[in-house]
């Protein structure tokens, strides 16, 4: 099972980095464009809101990518203070619960409102073809993403999977890698 959500995970993330590929020259693009545009006395108001509206996107998906990397600000300090195995591993656990609830909370709410604007055809004002909904899907998109990388770390931490050898830990695995 763990293995399988990795698998998934892998893909999810490899997706989401590819789009992030995408939005970030995307942007760059758009907002020399607009500088460019400026100089020579044209106005492009469009680029500039859509330009803000891929680095939201930029924001969101990073947050997520970030995330299942372990790059976040987090105060390992304290649970690398930790001297006892379980202990340790049963604040990492607690954690991850916290941020999986956290964010799935966060995705349903968001999700529900991204519905409310798809269901009123709120569009951007100086793009109209572009609905509202599409721009703040983001929210549900990357909080369901982190909860699925949460939900990974937190299976990894309670089955000992280890995600290196794509296998569960054994009393012998954890001596050598001196993890008991």
């Amino acid at each position: 099972m763990v293995s399988i959500l990795i698998a998934l995970n892998n893909k999810i993330y490899r997706v989401l980095k590819i789009a992030i590929m995408i939005f970030l020259p995307a942007m760059s693009i758009l907002v020399f464009a607009q500088v460019v545009a400026r100089h020579l006395g044209i106005s492009l108001a469009w680029s500039e809101e859509l330009s803000k509206y891929f680095f939201s996107w930029l924001t969101y998906l990073g947050a997520a990518v970030v995330y299942r990397s372990g790059g976040h600000v987090a105060v390992m300090s304290l649970v690398n203070s930790i001297k006892k195995r379980w202990l340790k591993k049963s604040v990492l656990i607690i954690g991850h619960v916290l941020v999986l609830i956290f964010v799935w909370i966060a995705a349903f709410l968001a999700a529900t409102l991204v519905l409310r604007f798809y269901n009123n055809g709120l569009t951007s004002v100086n793009i109209p073809f572009i609905k509202m909904a599409y721009v703040f899907l983001q929210v549900p998109i990357a909080n369901f993403c982190i909860g699925i990388f949460a939900l990974e770390k937190i299976l990894v931490e309670v089955f000992d999977y280890d995600i290196k050898h794509n296998s569960m830990m054994t009393k012998k695995n954890c001596k050598e890698e001196g993890a008991s």
